[in-house]
This record gives structure tokens, sequence and C-alpha cells, in this order.
């Protein structure tokens, strides 16, 4: 049976659960577990907002996808630079999505060095 699949420019946005996590062995890393409703959702964007008001990142995004084997390895999907200054009123980040997903699962990580961590919240995918 044939069909038309047609690209629209509308644009949901999807609340996901986040869980802020930070592993003992790499005290440096921030790392948020944001978990979706499904797996292969066809997401462009990632959105989020910050609560801390002076910081310079590198961000990352990525997903964990089983090989051939049943082991897991990291597949990037994004990554930016975020920075942030008083004088910059805009408080939310927006990332692109380079390629569709394959999990139900996205990870937003970056290094903090010898800073404080940042605090993110208002988590949003489109």
């Amino acid at each position: 049976m044939p069909y038309l699949f047609e690209c629209t420019s509308i644009s949901r946005a999807l609340t996901p659960a986040v869980t802020a996590t930070n592993d003992a062995k790499e005290p440096k890393l921030s790392r948020w577990i944001l978990k979706l409703p499904q797996a292969n959702l066809p997401l462009t964007r990632l959105s989020c907002a910050r609560r801390t008001a002076l910081f310079e990142r590198a961000v990352a995004l990525y997903e964990e996808v089983a090989d051939d084997r049943g082991g897991k390895y990291r597949r990037h999907l994004g990554s930016a630079t975020w920075v942030q200054t008083p004088d910059r009123p805009a408080k939310e980040f927006v990332m692109t999505i380079g390629s569709p997903l394959q999990t139900d699962t996205l990870i937003l990580e970056t290094h903090n060095g010898d800073n404080p961590s940042i605090e993110l919240d208002k988590f949003q995918v489109f």
C-alpha cells in the first residue's frame, strides 16, 4: 500500500524524566539521564534551563546502544559549548540532535574541571 510521508514544521515538546547522577569515581563530571516515553523517537533538539549564573562548559549528548555482542557503546548525538554570563538574559540552552535515536534514554554530560557543577532544570525534547 503506497503512502505519503510529509515533514511538517510542527514540533511537539516532551518532558522527559530526568535524573542528575554524579559518579564517585569522576567527581568533576556532571551527568543527567533523560528517560523518554519510548525508544526510536524522531527528536530534533533538546532544551534545558540553567540555575547557575556564571559558567562555560562543553556539553555532550549521547545514548548507550547495545552492539551485536551485547556490549554497550556511546553513540554521539550532539555537542556544544555553553557560555553563560550574568549579562546574558537567556537562561535556556538548546542543542540540536543530529541523528535519530535508537533507545529511550539520553545522557547529557559536562566536565566541570575545578569549578562547581552547574544546576539544570526544565528539560524538554522536541
